[in-house]
């Protein structure tokens, strides 16, 4: 009996670890005091089980129950904790494990002793706080969850699996340790590096692949541009002949008059029918107008209406693809995020390229809380139902780099965002 409650209180401790590590990681997935009280109690209890029953596949289980359990308490950050929570258990479980290394290389086995595992215990859920105090900790660890999660996932586990294996060996007392320790620790470097180079490749072929997906979109759209230039060419021969058809076959000056005004207009709306529908955008850097024109396709199925005016030339900004990508995209989807929560009449974005700034405009509720907007470009800080709050920070980092900066503003029902160049 005394043992299953040393078990639970040990099982406790290291579920509010969990819990620390995983809102460290992501600030969105923090819960209430009751829920939180709720998680430690449900996992703690769930892990006294699994080793009172001595089940096999612990670690799956636990992954699976700290997961399940952490989705029911904040169902609508699911998607989010699909990923944090067996991050989470990964980071803690390594951690372990490389203590476990370093005590079994200094030939000390204190970790039978509850007191001091205890002290372990407290010291990780003292990093982990300071951690999540700590801005510039956030700022980093923002960086690496600017990846895909999948793969941050898939490298925890590769480190995972590598610090099993070490410990296996090191406790092993039936095998010869320095005899065979050399060409397995060869072989795990190796497996490790090839997963390495594997997730670098994949990372990079992501980025690639979305950038030849606007590039492609842009080269389509450019295709058929031209198309409909050679059409209009032809038309407007067509449309020549027919005005003087109308003048030389005119009974009266009048007559003649009334008919070439109504073909006029008649061909006046259809023009402006086409440039209504128009989905690119024309700008002297090709990947910015590819970009911009990839965006407006999705934004005019959301029955939003866009406006853009490009004065100045972007190239002067001097972005690299990746920055453009970073600023514009966290940008444009902050303003789609917002419009959407409006009537269709009133969904307004408006794109401005000026000589001394760039501008985002974008419509909101009438009940925006204008005292909320110091908060945005906070660290965690979201309006949204998921994602991590860390997508201004972002363009505040690439900002930085060209010696600009972000302002935020409202004015007459919209949100305006503002890149200026600091003097």
């Amino acid at each position: 009996m005394v043992n299953n409650l040393i078990t639970f209180c040990f099982s406790c401790l290291e579920a509010a670890i969990l819990y620390m590590i995983t809102i460290t990681l992501n600030k969105n997935d923090k819960l209430s005091y009751l829920k939180f009280i709720m998680l430690i109690l449900i996992v703690g209890l769930t892990a006294t089980l699994i080793n009172f029953y001595n089940l096999t596949y612990h670690l799956f289980l636990s992954v699976l129950v700290y997961t399940l359990i952490y989705i029911l308490l904040k169902i609508k950050n699911w998607r989010m904790l699909v990923y944090d929570c067996p991050i989470s258990i990964f980071i803690l479980t390594s951690t372990q494990l490389i203590i476990t290394i370093i005590l079994g290389f200094c030939k000390v086995n204190i970790l039978t002793n509850p007191i001091v595992v205890l002290c372990f215990f407290i010291i990780i859920l003292g990093c982990c706080i300071i951690a999540y105090f700590t801005k510039k900790i956030q700022m980093i660890i923002n960086q690496i969850f600017s990846v895909n999660r999948a793969l941050i996932l898939l490298i925890l586990f590769n480190l995972f699996i590598l610090l099993t294996i070490i410990t296996n060996l090191i406790y092993n007392k039936t095998r010869s340790f320095y005899g065979d320790i050399t060409e397995v620790l060869v072989l795990l470097l190796a497996y490790f590096c090839l997963n390495a180079c594997l997730i670098y490749v994949i990372v990079k072929m992501e980025k690639q692949k979305k950038k030849l997906k606007i590039v492609s979109h842009y080269s389509e759209l450019m295709a058929n541009t031209n198309l409909k230039l050679k059409q209009n060419e032809h038309n407007f021969r067509g449309h020549l002949g027919a005005l003087i058809a109308i003048v030389e076959n005119g009974r009266s000056l009048d007559k003649v008059k009334e008919d070439a005004i109504s073909y006029i207009e008649a061909l006046k709306a259809d023009y402006e029918k086409q440039v209504g529908g128009r989905e690119y955008i024309i700008a002297d850097n090709a990947f910015f107008a590819a970009y911009l024109s990839y965006v407006l396709l999705d934004i005019k199925e959301k029955s939003i209406e866009f406006n853009y005016t490009i004065a100045r030339a972007i190239s002067e900004y001097k972005f690299t693809q990746d920055e453009l990508i970073v600023v514009l995209s966290n940008l444009i989807n902050n303003a789609v995020d917002e419009v959407l929560k409006l009537p269709k009449d009133n969904r307004k974005i408006i794109l401005l390229s000026d000589y001394d700034r760039f501008v985002l405009k974008n419509t909101v509720s009438p009940t925006f809380d204008v005292s909320t907007i110091p908060n945005f470009v906070e660290t965690g800080f979201t309006t949204k139902n998921y994602g991590r709050g860390i997508g201004l920070n972002s363009v505040i980092e690439t900002l930085k780099k060209k010696n600009m900066k972000l302002i935020l503003d409202y004015h007459e029902g919209y949100f305006i965002t503002e890149i200026h160049y600091i003097i």
